[in-house]
């Protein structure tokens, strides 16, 4: 519940508007919010080009990149498996003037150029070409257009689609521009369809228009069939036969600006077809100040209402843009509801204060002429940005004021781990591999086990199904999700009175976790497999000398990048800090590597994963207690990779404990440290 306060106060319930899910909404699952698009038309692409255009979700590539560039499609694909690619068309313009600088003599524009005819131009009442476009010419879409061997444009261009774009295999589907349901507003009307000398009657323009319009996207959904996504830069009344469009210029004018175009969005989000795909798509006007940042965010967050797909660029001029905003980083996982304008709790688009909830964050859009403040029900996170920092300063907040014509998004605190053991209740401090702060720390805890206890939330079974392990003295329990005690087992025997440490990981590559176990102070250094049932799997190995008394730290993960989990280890204390690496059985990968001077008996903690995003999994170290709270990163061979950071206070002896973890699902891993003191 939250509350609004100056000039009202108003209290909500937001279960009472849980979101009622269509086939449609959730028709891209793997694409997360918020939801990305980029029209990037330029041909031919760089190197470096074709990599970025991978950032986003949804792209749209000028169609003649598939001769300039047709490897691009598999690298971008190698790099975003879920990319959605769309191939630009203009519907009635034919692009004479840059046809030389965009493809080869046999791109496709250039077979378009070869089937062309004066049959198919529009003309104004002096004969001359239509040119709504500079550099283009437009062509007549209507059923007035005299036949090419047997076809009017309006039946060829969908046929050239399907046999001369979509059957290379390149594309998802594609983005028509200028669907226009009228005409006689173009040209100032001066549209001779008929070819009489006469400039043609407003009504017959606009009537004409859209039959032809209508025939080509019919022709299209028939020949490229329901999986193709087809959309559009405007046209509503196309929908029977389109997945969505793109609202270019938001908010524009001849919309009705926000007020105007809102109700439009959330409608055709309720009307497409399957496979709904709808970009909102705001711009600078074509000045080119991407740093309005505010600008920015009133379109992104009026976006993230609903479930379209968000672009910003220069404008109508030009979309040749790899802007990157710090709002794009914000992983705000699965929307929970539908948004309310939480002045009157309605649905209906009018002014006001505009919100809605996702798993990991919540959206504000103020749409009125003046500033709002609102308070929150509970403690929520400024994003951590480097462009607004008086918006995106990172900082814990319970309210904000959000100027008017402007949005925010908010993360939900952190509050629990999965995939990495912690200590249940410890305080988590969240840092890249350079030390910095990314999101505030917090108590990592789940009400489902002891606090204190080394715990991991994972999902062991690989049925997207998680279950909580927890040591418990001697033995590790197995519980469901819910908390209910599935297992118990004790990895060295019950005459064992130690304490048991553990991490989970695929050794081999079977999609099911293994539990790898070591012991606690004063234990030996066998290290134990068992499976996801805690039955025996390997009666494991020594990872140093059998009469060594320091106990064995473990941690997993794949430091090879051969798909399967490697087992890493480290002395407890007493032992010195020497990092050593086994595959699944128990044979030694690398020589192994002191983490920090070798005279220094404190023994080591290490954490498995891609910290620098290179593919790539790294060991980071902390030291064990009496050690100071030094970070360093290694590769497997123990090269030192980054020197590390202090994170704590220098003087500090309780050492370091970390984990590594991708908190907050924006596809980037990063580093977690607690209070090294708690002994095992």
């Amino acid at each position: 519940m939250h509350r609004i306060i100056a000039p009202f106060t108003l209290f909500l319930l937001f279960v009472s508007f849980l979101h009622p899910f269509t086939v449609d909404a959730l028709d891209f699952p793997s694409v997360g919010f918020p939801r990305l698009a980029n029209l990037y038309l330029k041909s031919p692409l760089t190197d470096e080009e074709i990599d970025r255009v991978a950032d986003w979700d949804t792209v749209v590539l000028a169609m003649s990149v598939q001769d300039t560039n047709p490897e691009a499609f598999a690298r971008i694909r190698e790099k975003n498996p879920d990319v959605i690619i769309l191939a630009y068309v203009i519907t009635h313009s034919f692009p004479w003037f840059w046809l030389p600088y965009i493809e080869s003599e046999d791109g496709p524009w250039h077979q378009i150029q070869d089937h062309m005819g004066d049959e198919w131009w529009a003309l104004e009442d002096d004969g001359d070409h239509v040119v709504f476009w500079p550099g283009q010419y437009t062509i007549d879409p209507t059923n007035y257009a005299s036949k090419i061997d047997g076809e009017r444009w309006n039946t060829y261009l969908p046929r050239f689609l399907e046999e001369e774009v979509m059957s290379t295999g390149y594309w998802d589907g594609i983005f028509f521009d200028n669907i226009w349901e009228t005409a006689s507003w173009v040209n100032d009307g001066n549209f001779d369809f008929d070819r009489d000398g006469k400039i043609d009657d407003a009504a017959e323009i606009d009537r004409a228009w859209k039959e032809g319009m209508t025939i080509i996207l019919r022709e299209s959904r028939e020949r490229l069939g329901d999986d193709a996504i087809l959309i559009s830069n405007g046209g509503n009344g196309y929908m029977d036969y389109l997945n969505g469009r793109m609202f270019e210029s938001f908010p524009n004018i001849w919309e009705g600006e926000w007020k105007g175009s809102m109700p439009n969005y959330f409608d055709l989000s309720k009307n497409a077809q399957e496979h709904q795909l709808i970009i909102v798509n705001g711009d600078t006007l074509n000045t080119g100040d991407y740093t309005d940042w505010q600008d920015m965010r009133f379109a992104l967050t009026s976006t993230l209402l609903d479930d379209g797909f968000f672009s910003y660029d220069w404008g109508t001029e030009d979309h040749t843009q790899f802007w990157w905003y710090d709002e794009y980083d914000a992983a705000l996982g699965k929307p929970i509801n539908t948004a309310r304008n939480v002045l009157t709790n309605s649905a209906t688009v009018q002014a006001g204060v505009w919100r809605r909830d996702f798993e990991k964050g919540v959206v504000f859009v103020n749409s009125t002429s003046s500033s709002q403040k609102v308070v929150l029900e509970g403690g929520f996170e400024r994003v951590n940005g480097v462009q607004d920092r008086s918006v995106n300063s990172g900082e814990l907040t319970t309210s904000v004021t959000i100027p008017a014509n402007d949005g925010i998004i908010l993360l939900r605190r952190l509050s629990v781990l999965y995939d990495t053991p912690f200590v249940n209740g410890t305080f988590a401090n969240v840092v890249n591999r350079w030390g910095s702060e990314i999101r505030q720390g917090f108590y990592a805890y789940t009400p489902f086990a002891e606090g204190g206890r080394l715990t991991e939330i994972t999902d062991l079974e690989g049925n997207s199904s998680r279950e909580i392990l927890m040591s418990a003295g001697n033995r590790i329990q197995i519980k469901n999700e819910n908390g209910t005690l599935r297992k118990e087992f004790y990895p060295y025997g019950n005459v064992f009175t130690g304490n048991v440490l553990f991490d989970a990981g695929d050794l081999d590559g079977d999609g099911h976790q293994e539990i790898v176990t070591g012991t606690g102070q004063r234990g030996g250094t066998q290290v134990r497999i068992f499976n996801a049932d805690g039955t025996l799997k390997n009666a494991g190995f020594f990872a140093y000398a059998k009469q060594i008394r320091t106990g064995v730290r473990i941690a997993v993960g794949d430091v090879n990048g051969d798909g399967k989990d490697e087992i890493v280890t480290g002395p407890g204390e007493g032992g010195g800090p020497h990092i050593r690496v086994f595959d699944g059985n128990g044979k030694p990968v690398v020589l192994g590597f002191f983490a920090y001077d070798p005279r220094i008996r404190i023994g080591v903690n290490m954490a498995v994963g891609d910290v620098d995003h290179d593919g790539q999994a790294e060991i980071v170290t902390g030291a064990g207690p009496g050690g100071g709270p030094h970070v360093r990163i290694f590769n497997r061979f123990g090269t030192l990779e980054n020197p590390g950071f202090f994170a704590y206070d220098k003087s500090s002896r309780r050492g370091m404990r970390v984990a590594i973890q991708d908190v907050d699902d924006d596809g980037f891993e990063e580093i977690l440290t607690f209070d090294g003191s708690i002994e095992f």
